[in-house]
């Protein structure tokens, strides 16, 4: 029912959130054979380590990022403020490398935030 009122939110956020486990897949798989392997090590130092960085990064963001959608039930405002903090953290932690998740996932925020629920009129007790 919440997810109908609220569809372009959990579009944007589902999108986001498929993203990211498509991304957090493929670096895992990328930097772990470049690790292992002596043929595919990736150019430098610094850089295997920011890509291991990247990678945390994705992950620890998809899991808060799962724990968050199921709070949404729970509170819309405050699941899109945990969504807006994610996204700018995301972004700024990993200097653009998520640019296009992190940027649905404040949108989605900042819609979670801004976008009213319909409420149903109540009646007074006592009226007709």
């Amino acid at each position: 029912m919440i997810i109908i009122k609220r569809l372009p939110e959990f579009l944007l956020l589902g999108v986001g959130l498929s993203l990211q486990l498509l991304i957090a897949t493929v670096l895992i798989v990328n930097l772990s054979v470049a690790t292992v392997s002596t043929q595919l090590p990736l150019p430098g130092v610094g850089t295997q380590a920011f890509a291991w960085f990247v990678f945390a990064v994705h992950l620890i963001g998809l899991i808060l990022l799962i724990i968050t959608t199921f709070h949404i039930k729970k509170s819309a405002r405050k699941a899109g403020l945990r969504l807006l903090i994610i996204g700018a953290i995301m972004l700024i932690a990993t200097l653009g490398a998520t640019l296009i998740q992190s940027v649905l996932f404040i949108i989605a925020g900042v819609l979670f935030i801004v976008r009213l629920q319909e409420r149903v009129p109540s009646t007074a007790a006592g009226s007709t």
